[in-house]
């Protein structure tokens, strides 16, 4: 089966809360509600009337949003010689209001060719479409696809429209797992 196409789930497989992060109830729930948005829109209005916030706060949760998470060093260090060979993309459960936010902390746009949020697919992971779009928008099919996600669920779905799959149940064994993965692809392209 030939590979042209990795895709990521953004936190749980490329980002993960920080060691020292300290909570706060409300980031840690808007964060939540965040993770399954199909409407940004709906999703901003609701939180602004529920947790009786203006404009500048609910920006400034949005930023703390982003600074609970750091990024797992390992994979993002191989990035740049990945995208020499495969297409990359995030499919990400969340908000697109806080993409500007990673994009200019981690420079997601220079290391990824798409980042597919719920709130832009208007669908979150489980649902086939938001798989399908993502191949779709990198002009792969499903079955060329490597797809990687902490949520069992998630992995299930993305196997039944045919791509293939890696459950990162940790850093280190979603990791370990990809790399050898990594290893047989390069072998089988150049051999």
């Amino acid at each position: 089966m030939m590979t042209d196409t990795f895709l990521f789930d953004f936190i749980g497989v490329l980002l993960f809360p920080k060691e020292k992060y300290m909570t706060s109830r409300i980031v840690d729930e808007i964060d939540r509600l965040a993770g399954k948005v199909t409407n940004d829109i709906v999703f901003k209005e609701k939180v602004l009337r529920e947790y009786n916030l203006i404009e500048n706060e609910f920006n400034h949760i949005l930023v703390s949003i982003v600074d609970k998470y750091e990024p797992y060093l390992s994979l993002w260090e191989i990035l740049p010689k990945l995208r020499k060979t495969y297409k990359l993309g995030i499919i990400n459960n969340g908000s697109y209001l806080t993409y500007p936010l990673w994009d200019e902390k981690y420079h997601i746009s220079s290391h990824f060719d798409v980042f597919l949020s719920s709130a832009l697919a208007g669908v979150c992971k489980p649902e086939r479409a938001i798989y399908l779009n993502t191949s779709k928008a990198l002009v792969s099919i499903p079955g060329n696809c490597l797809f990687m996600d902490d949520n069992e669920e998630n992995i299930i779905d993305a196997q039944q429209v045919g791509m293939q799959t890696i459950h990162w149940p940790d850093k280190k064994n979603g990791f370990q797992e990809f790399t050898t993965r990594i290893h047989v692809f390069v072998n089988t392209n150049t051999g």
